[in-house]
């Protein structure tokens, strides 16, 4: 499973390199090295798409992206993203998102884009040791996110929704994302001996742009956290380890620096990213 799952990967990404260039089925076979057939078959078992369907979405999310953050004229993108003419990219993009690229341009409309497949990677060395623990400045934010105890039916990660077009639609506003607290920020929102889970992304503090369905917009003032982190590791031996060791520190009854204090309020955010960074948890915390 594991050799499908890079398998599958290297395909996805070979659909990357060639979204404009016409390569076929065969090609990547060819690279990948076993039979279209077989390539196809065990694709859709780790992605649940057909290859054509994976690819038809990524020439749709490059071109929301280029209509969106460029001034490129909407034939040079259709090209660029393989397709024949301006036509069949406006077919596609209202057949997809329910608006014309030209539309789309003008309004700024918040469209769902996929997420390119990823497979799940094993992280850094397998390494478990003691967390850090620092101090942090996050400047005043806006977080746009989905909370949990406003949800209480249907309770999956994030109550009540479709997590996947959570995660999603997070992806979509990526770009607004504010350079501290970026995308796909998770974390929970503290309110004394109270926290509820939240998941969502940071964006500027003057955002004033569109909320989707079931998030909600929030003022975060600038102030200090105390950031318990552990380093790289292995996410498959090591995940739950690394997230016990550092929650346990995080949570604890007394803050570990000197001079301040746990916060009564306020956002507690999670860095999560084991082959980069490792495991973080950001709590805020205020001067004795």
């Amino acid at each position: 499973m594991s050799d499908w799952r890079e398998a599958a990967g290297r395909m996805a990404a070979w659909i990357e390199r060639h979204i404009a260039d016409g390569a076929t089925l065969t090609d990547m076979a060819r690279e990948i090295g076993y039979s279209p057939t077989y390539c196809s078959t065990q694709f859709h078992r780790m992605t649940g798409l057909t290859l054509r369907e994976y690819a038809m979405q990524r020439r749709l999310y490059h071109a929301a992206v280029a209509i969106r953050d460029t001034d490129a004229r909407l034939l040079d993108i259709a090209l660029d993203c393989g397709y024949a003419t301006h036509e069949a990219m406006t077919t596609a993009f209202r057949r997809a998102y329910g608006i014309s690229p030209a539309d789309y341009r003008k309004r700024r409309t918040l469209i769902v884009l996929p997420i390119p497949y990823s497979p799940e990677k094993e992280g850094g060395a397998h390494m478990l040791t003691d967390p850090n623990i620092r101090v942090e400045y996050i400047p005043t934010h806006r977080y746009l996110g989905v909370f949990r105890e406003f949800v209480l039916e249907n309770e999956r990660i994030w109550p009540g929704h479709d997590c996947e077009l959570v995660t999603h639609t997070v992806e979509s506003l990526g770009y607004l994302a504010d350079a501290v607290v970026g995308a796909h920020t998770a974390g929970w929102a503290i309110d004394g001996e109270r926290r509820g889970y939240f998941y969502g992304l940071g964006v500027p503090v003057d955002y004033a742009g569109a909320v989707p369905a079931g998030f909600e917009l929030r003022d975060v003032p600038g102030g200090y956290y105390q950031v318990v982190s552990h380093p790289p590791f292995s996410y498959p031996e090591d995940n739950a380890e690394v997230m016990r060791r550092v929650e346990e520190i995080a949570f604890g009854k007394a803050c570990a620096v000197r001079g301040f204090r746990w916060a009564d309020r306020g956002h507690c955010y999670q860095r999560h990213y084991p082959e980069g960074h490792g495991y973080m948890v950001l709590r805020p915390i205020e001067r004795t």
